[in-house]
C-alpha cells in the first residue's frame, strides 16, 4: 500500500497517488517530484490544521459570539474565516468585521394571556389556636338615670259625715299630704242631701290647682249621690291634694269619702 499525500490547489487539498515504472530514471524523477510535491501539502496541511487549532482554543468568546472576518476586495471575494478575539487576532485591511452570536437579544415582552378559570375552592383548613385574652377595657361613661322603680300610692278617707256651707263657700271633705313627684290621682265622695232637687258641686285640687270638677254625681241610693274625680298633678316639694265641696242650698252633706294620689315617674 503507497502512501496518501495532499497536494494544495487552491482552496483545496487532492489527494495524489505514485505510480511505480521499470524505468529507474522514471522512478527516480517521480520520486523527486512527488518529494517535493509532498513538502508543498505538507506545509499547507499543517497551516489548516494550526488555524483549526485556535479557533477550538476560544471560539466562541465568553461574551457568547462568534467572531469572524469576511474579505470584501481580494479575488475570489466572500472568503469568511473565524478569529479568536480574545487571543488579539483581528480582521485585515481587506477584511470587515463580522459577527454571529450564540444566543439572540432578548425578544419583546408577549401580551399578558386571558385569564385562567377560577380554581376549585380548596379543603377547609384546620381551626386556629385559641388567642389570648385581651387587656380589660376602660370603664365606659355612666350612663342616664334610669325611670323609676316600683310606683307609691297614697290614700286618704274620711267616713264623716261632714257638712256642707249653704252660702257657697267651699268645704273640704278630704285631704291627703303628699311628698314632691308626680301624681296620678282618684277620689270619690258620696253625698247626701234633703231633696232631690238640690245641687252641689265638687273639685279636686293638688296644692290648691284644680284638676278635675263634677256637679251632683250620680243617685246610688235613696238621697245617695256617688261624685267619682280623676286627675293628675305635680309637686316641687312637699304638698297635698284635697276634694272640695260647694253649694247654695241647705241640707247637704258628705257621708263618706277616699282619695288614692299613686306616684309615677313622669306625665306624658
Amino acid at each position: 500500500m503507497w502512501p496518501m499525500f495532499c497536494r494544495s490547489i487552491g482552496p483545496s487539498v487532492l489527494p495524489v497517488a505514485p505510480h511505480d515504472t521499470t524505468n529507474g530514471w522514471a522512478t527516480n524523477t517521480m520520486s523527486a517530484k512527488l518529494t517535493r510535491r509532498g513538502s508543498l501539502a505538507l506545509i499547507a496541511l499543517s497551516g489548516t490544521l494550526a488555524a483549526v487549532g485556535v479557533g477550538y482554543a476560544a471560539i466562541p468568546s465568553s461574551d457568547g459570539a462568534v467572531h469572524s472576518c469576511y474579505n470584501a476586495s481580494s479575488n475570489p471575494s466572500g472568503q469568511l474565516r473565524v478569529i479568536d478575539a480574545e487571543a488579539g487576532a483581528k480582521c485585515a485591511k481587506n477584511e470587515k468585521t463580522l459577527h454571529f452570536n450564540q444566543r439572540g437579544p432578548q425578544g419583546l415582552k408577549g401580551d399578558t394571556g386571558p385569564q385562567g378559570p377560577q380554581g376549585d375552592p380548596g379543603p377547609q383548613g384546620p381551626q386556629g389556636l385559641q388567642g389570648e385574652q385581651g387587656p380589660k377595657g376602660d370603664t365606659g361613661a355612666t350612663g342616664p338615670a334610669g325611670s323609676g322603680g316600683m310606683s307609691d300610692a297614697y290614700v286618704g278617707s274620711d267616713t264623716g259625715p261632714v257638712f256642707i256651707a249653704s252660702d257657697g263657700t267651699e268645704t273640704e271633705v278630704l285631704a291627703r299630704s303628699l311628698p314632691a313627684g308626680n301624681y296620678v290621682l282618684q277620689a270619690r265622695v258620696t253625698l247626701k242631701k234633703s231633696a232631690p232637687h238640690l245641687s252641689a258641686r265638687c273639685a279636686l285640687r293638688v296644692n290648691g290647682t284644680e284638676v278635675d270638677a263634677e256637679d251632683d254625681g250620680d243617685n246610688v241610693a235613696d238621697g245617695d249621690y256617688r261624685v267619682h274625680l280623676l286627675g293628675t298633678g305635680s309637686l316641687a316639694g312637699p304638698g297635698s291634694a284635697t276634694v272640695s265641696c260647694w253649694t247654695g242650698w241647705i241640707g247637704f252633706e258628705a257621708i263618706t269619702g277616699k282619695i288614692i294620689a299613686i306616684k309615677i315617674g313622669a306625665i306624658h
